[in-house]
């Protein structure tokens, strides 16, 4: 529950580096709703899955290229959903995959198969987590409700418990009374009870009219599953939309809650007291921009590992142009004031962020561009991708099974570095690395790692990376 003390925290100077950001194109364009942020091949820097119909991509973070190494894997299998959980659901030690609608289950070598499907219609949200005291990762899903009747509840949310074989076919109904329009956030303890709660978000309509009131608030768990289905009220504001946002933005070890009011343009920043119990300790309203024109998100800038509040603030007949602004938090639960850090970026909404280059200062990703932070003030320009400067061509033969020739040209002399990864993006063989003359050069491979050892058979990707291109060739190898 919210205590009604409202704390009164100061908000010093910014006390680091101005931040800026560099745009940088992302191959294969914008990434759909079904996608995640995770360290997919090890390698410490943060990459993006992404999950549509019938294919299955990974964009791997990179010091140089950034999200320009690509891997995708095809399967009539592959189906869209609102959100995308990846993570080992069946604790086999194996990476998986879960969605609002199905389970992919890995099989170790870069390969998903699905191991269940749900087979909702109207699913329009959902959040992973372990829910009912087991191993096993859990869902919870909010669709429309299949036997809605105008004026009464209309999204329901449903329960499926995972187990060892991936399957979700234990699950049950949760009806939260007096909710039209319910959204599940995050699963987690937040009462230290034991037992696993989710943060949600409902919508009732006010009269005929658009706007709606929206509070955010806890469903309590009761243990093997269950939750209450009366609903801890943390806040309750007009709006279009409300949106939660956990983290532990003051360092105790609790996690917190900042929410978004998008049709009011506020936030809210909610302390967890460590037994259920928040405390707002701040608030803050944006400039009476329009409904849609302002996004909120949460990312470590400054790399000094607290949470800080990015906000967009978009241009319209207040304000002359766009800007970028942000919160810099100082762990203890008190943040700068509001801070503009670059203008005339049109950006209204991040869909994902990450440290995508590894330099321990979080990226971010609005459509098909990404932002890479940096501290050195830069003019952020749209311009046209350049020319590739380096280029692999297909190797000969292929598939091969002893040895296989690898032509590739330059236009201009550089350094350069060819690898061959497997379908998970690890490395396997590091083939040349060092200052190249311009033109036409080739490579052989022999089929063996970096050991020595006889690569097994299967699908490997050679990659081509100076610092300004990056050119990627599929080769298949058959003992």
């Amino acid at each position: 529950m919210l205590c009604a003390a409202c704390l009164s925290l100061p908000t010093p100077a910014v006390s680091g580096d101005v931040p800026y950001f560099i745009e940088r194109d992302i191959p294969l364009g914008t990434f759909a709703s079904s996608s995640a942020v995770v360290d997919m091949n090890g390698d410490g820097i943060d990459d993006v899955v992404a999950l549509s119909y019938r294919v299955l991509r990974i964009n791997y973070g990179d010091p140089v290229a950034p999200l320009d190494s690509v891997l995708t894997m095809g399967s009539d299998d592959f189906q869209a959903s609102p959100f995308l959980f990846v993570g080992d659901i069946n604790n086999d030690s194996i990476s998986d995959l879960l969605t609002g609608s199905d389970a992919y289950l890995g099989d170790g070598v870069g390969g998903y198969a699905r191991s269940a499907h749900f087979g909702l219609a109207g699913v329009r949200s959902g959040v992973a987590g372990y829910i009912n005291e087991d191993e096993y990762i859990d869902v919870v899903v909010g669709r429309l409700d299949p036997n809605y009747i105008s004026n009464e509840i209309a999204f329901i949310l449903i329960v499926y418990f995972g187990d060892e074989n991936g399957s979700y076919d234990d699950h049950y109904t949760l009806y939260i009374p007096g909710a039209y329009d319910i959204t599940p956030y995050y699963v987690h303890d937040f009462n230290h009870d034991g037992f696993s709660d989710i943060v949600v978000s409902y919508a009732d309509p006010i009269g005929d009219s658009f706007l709606t009131t929206n509070p955010v608030g806890i469903l309590t768990g009761r243990g093997g599953g269950f939750f209450s289905t009366q609903l801890v009220f943390l806040t309750e504001k007009i709006s279009n939309v409300a949106i939660p946002i956990i983290n532990d933005f003051n360092s105790d070890g609790f996690l917190d809650i900042l929410v978004s009011y998008e049709g009011h343009n506020e936030l809210q920043m909610l302390l967890n007291n460590g037994d259920g119990d928040f405390s707002l300790a701040w608030e803050l309203s944006h400039p009476p921009l329009s409904s849609d024109a302002n996004g909120c998100f949460v990312f470590d800038y400054d790399g000094d590992g607290d949470n800080d509040i990015g906000l967009f603030r978009e241009a319209d007949r207040i304000l002359d142009s766009s800007e970028l602004c942000v919160k810099e938090n100082y762990g203890d639960g008190s943040f700068s004031s509001l801070l503009t850090v670059q203008s005339d970026t049109p950006i209204r909404y991040v869909t994902l962020t990450g440290d995508f280059n590894g330099d321990s200062h979080d990226d971010f990703i609005y459509e098909d561009t990404l932002y890479l932070c940096t501290d050195t003030p830069v003019v952020v320009e749209s311009q046209e991708k350049p020319e590739s400067s380096v280029c692999l061509h297909q190797n000969t033969p292929n598939p091969f099974n002893g040895l296989t020739v690898i032509p590739y040209s330059l236009n201009e002399p550089g350094f350069l570095m060819i690898k061959i990864f497997n379908i998970l993006g690890q490395e396997v063989r590091r083939l040349a690395s060092g200052r190249h003359a311009a033109g036409d050069h080739r490579v052989s491979w022999d089929g063996r790692d970096n050991s020595g050892e006889s690569v097994a058979n299967g699908l490997y990707y050679c990659v081509l990376k100076n610092n300004t291109s990056v050119s990627t060739i599929k080769i298949n190898y058959l003992k």
